[in-house]
């Protein structure tokens, strides 16, 4: 399957798109993509989550024919983020999806630096970003609250000029 049937949907604060959020949120087995806790620990009801995300990010569907498979999300500090249901990866669905991803973003808000932040042991995605040009920024390391636990994520930049294969 070369998944030349897969749209990028902005997700707006309507009904139909939180449930969409949820239904994908409740997808991720690993709990590392969506956090559930807040900086306190204290466990964040899936509705409020959904709300949040729609809320404070620009949030985006990944659907193939008609099933939603993913999210896409892009924060005001060019914060790029990505998730695919697990029955769908380890496919090549990342790349692709980023790199339409980034296309969509660069044409419709005019952004040419991107970042994204991820967790030393997320292979996947390091090597994903890494294949379409992001390079990690040295010393920028941090640690986050996932789940209730203080995480290191590691900081990756790309200039969409330096983009591979737009």
């Amino acid at each position: 399957n070369d998944f030349e049937n897969i749209d990028i949907i902005a997700l707006v604060n309507a009904e139909d798109d939180r449930q969409v959020v949820k239904d994908l949120i409740l997808k991720d087995t690993s709990n590392s993509c969506f956090s559930n806790k807040d900086i306190e620990g204290n466990i964040i009801p899936i509705e409020d989550m959904a709300n949040i995300y729609l809320e404070y990010t620009k949030m985006y569907g990944v659907r193939l024919d008609s099933i939603y498979i993913g999210l896409l999300s892009l924060t005001n500090e060019n914060e790029v983020s990505i998730f695919i249901v697990p029955d769908f990866q380890n496919m090549g669905l990342g790349k692709k999806v980023l790199l339409k991803f980034l296309k969509i973003i660069h044409r419709e808000f005019n952004l040419e630096e991107f970042v994204g932040e991820v967790t030393p042991d997320n292979i996947r995605c390091i090597k994903t970003l890494s294949n379409i040009g992001f390079s990690e920024v040295p010393n920028e390391s941090r640690f986050v609250p996932i789940n209730g636990n203080d995480t290191l994520v590691k900081k990756y930049k790309l200039n969409y000029r330096n983009v591979t294969n737009k």
